[in-house]
C-alpha cells in the first residue's frame, strides 16, 4: 500500500501501467507488450487488432494460467472478459463486442523467441554471464535491494562487437559449413541418427536418444499448438475442479503408466521422483469423470503428431543451402 502511494506521487496512472506492461512477463522470453505483441501474433502493438490486445491485456492477471498456447480457451474467456469491461466503459460498441466475443483465439502466427535468434548468440550467452559476474563482484543491486535481472530489466550494455563485422564472419561460417554438410550427409544418407546403431550402442543409449527427440519435439510451436487443439477442453475442465496450475505432458505419461503398473507411484515415491502431494493430484484426475476423454483426447494428440512429424517437408539445413525435403524422425 505504501509503495502504490509513493508511485502514484511519482507517476501518473497512464506512466504507471506504460511502466508495467513494458516489463512484465508474457511467457516464451517475451518481455513486455511489444515482444509479447511479436511472439503471439508476430505484430508491431500498433498493428494489434481489438481482441488481440485484450488478450494480451487479459495475460497480464497470470500469463502462466491464461497462456493462450497451452489453454487457449481459458484464455479466450479470460479474453471477453476484458472485451465485456472495454464495452461497459463504452471503449467499444456492443455490436463490437459481440463480434468480438465469438471470434477464435487465433495464435496460429506465434513464434517462440530464444537466446538463438539474431546476431551473436554465443558470444550474447558469454556476456550475460561476464554481466552477472561483474554486477555480482562490484555488488551493484537495484535501488530495492534485488539484484538484476539481465534478460528483464531493461539494462543496456555496450560492447565492442561490429554487428557487420559480425554478420559477414557468421555468413562466411555458413557458406564453410555448406562444404561441410556435404561430407555428412555422404556419411549418414540412409542412416537414421536417432536409432543408428555400431559396435559399442547399447538399447540404454538408443532410448536415451529417443528420449532427448521425444523433447526436442515437445518444445516446438507446432507440438504446442496441436496439443492445444486437443487438449485444451479437457484440461480447462478438469483444472478448474483442482487446485493445481498446469498439467503436464509428464503428469499424462505418468498416469497413463499407472494404469498398466499399478505399483508405480509407489516406486517412484520410494526414488523421491514423485511426491506425495502429486500421487494425490493424479489419482484425483484419474477418478474424474473426464480422466476417459482426456486419454481418448491424449491419444488422438499423439496418432496426428507421429503423422504430421513424419511427413516430407521442405527445409534448410543451414540459411545459405538449397531447400532439400528431409524426413524428420518422430517417436512419441
Amino acid at each position: 500500500m505504501i509503495t502504490a502511494v509513493k508511485l502514484e506521487r511519482a507517476y501518473t496512472k497512464e506512466e504507471i501501467i506504460t511502466m508495467y506492461l513494458n516489463t512484465y512477463d508474457f511467457g516464451y522470453n517475451a518481455h513486455g507488450i511489444r515482444a509479447a505483441a511479436e511472439v503471439y501474433f508476430s505484430k508491431a502493438p500498433e498493428q494489434l487488432t481489438i481482441e488481440e490486445s485484450a488478450t494480451l491485456v487479459g495475460m497480464c492477471q497470470n500469463s502462466s494460467l491464461f497462456n493462450p498456447i497451452k489453454r487457449n480457451e481459458k484464455t479466450r474467456l479470460r479474453r471477453n472478459k476484458v472485451l465485456e469491461r472495454c464495452f461497459n466503459q463504452n471503449v467499444i460498441t456492443e455490436k463490437q463486442y459481440r463480434e468480438l466475443v465469438n471470434k477464435p483465439l487465433d495464435v496460429s502466427k506465434f513464434k517462440n523467441r530464444t537466446h538463438n535468434d539474431g546476431l551473436a548468440t554465443y558470444f550474447r550467452m558469454s556476456l550475460a554471464n561476464e554481466v552477472r559476474k561483474l554486477l555480482k563482484d562490484k555488488g551493484i543491486l537495484k535501488p530495492d535491494g534485488t539484484t538484476y535481472d539481465v534478460y528483464r530489466d531493461g539494462l543496456k550494455i555496450h560492447t565492442t562487437i561490429n554487428p557487420e563485422m559480425q554478420r559477414l564472419a557468421e555468413e562466411s561460417m555458413r557458406e564453410h559449413m555448406r562444404t561441410l554438410q556435404a561430407k555428412y550427409f555422404k556419411v549418414w544418407r540412409g542412416r537414421d541418427p536417432w536409432t543408428y546403431r555400431d559396435s559399442e550402442t547399447g538399447d540404454e543409449q538408443i532410448r536415451e536418444r529417443l528420449a532427448i527427440l521425444d523433447a526436442q519435439i515437445r518444445q516446438t510451436n507446432r507440438y504446442q499448438l496441436m496439443r492445444s487443439r486437443f487438449l485444451d477442453g479437457v484440461l480447462t475442465d478438469i483444472e478448474s475442479e483442482l487446485d493445481t496450475v498446469d498439467v503436464m505432458d509428464s503428469d499424462i505419461i505418468n498416469m497413463l503408466r499407472q494404469e498398466k503398473q499399478p505399483t508405480l507411484f509407489e516406486t517412484m515415491q520410494k526414488n523421491r521422483s514423485l511426491s506425495t502431494n502429486k500421487i494425490a493430484i493424479y489419482r484425483t484426475i484419474m477418478t474424474n469423470e473426464n480422466w476417459t476423454t482426456l486419454k481418448k483426447q491424449w491419444s488422438s494428440l499423439q496418432s496426428t503428431v507421429k503423422s504430421e512429424f513424419a511427413k516430407r517437408v521442405p527445409m534448410k539445413v543451414l540459411p545459405t543451402t538449397p531447400s532439400v525435403k528431409k524426413t524428420p524422425s518422430c517417436r512419441l
